[in-house]
């Protein structure tokens, strides 16, 4: 690893969560016939259950310690209706998901690039 930072560590995992989501909505989307097919999809963990060390902060702008491990978990999504063959996969719903992750993961992955160029530009120097 190139530089050992919590922020790039959250970065990290985020972005190996938002694959891990597209395959899962992908998968939600290859088996919208499948009968009795419930979708997935993935949320955050309660954070007050997620155990973390307590640092301490000496400034208002060091990085939370919870943000160098995203905790998400796979869940049955039942927001969309069960068809008659017991299927709840709704294309439009997914669609929209799927959009949505790939914004993210846009997003993420230039909060990255721009990390790295910001240290590539120290180096340099």
């Amino acid at each position: 690893m190139l530089v050992k930072s919590p922020m790039f560590n959250y970065l990290k995992s985020k972005m190996n969560m938002l694959e891990s989501r597209h395959a899962v909505l992908s998968n939600n989307i290859a088996n919208i016939d499948t009968p009795k097919f419930i979708a997935k999809d993935y949320k955050r963990k309660d954070k007050s259950k997620l155990s973390t060390t307590n640092l301490t902060t000496t400034n208002t702008k060091h990085i939370d310690s919870a943000l160098s491990n995203i905790n998400h978990v796979m869940y049955n999504d039942y927001n969309s209706p069960i068809k008659l063959n017991g299927n709840n996969v709704s294309l439009e719903n997914e669609s929209i998901k799927m959009s949505e992750n790939t914004l993210e993961y846009k997003k993420t992955t230039a909060v990255y690039r721009k990390m790295l160029s910001m240290f590539a530009m120290v180096l340099k120097k």
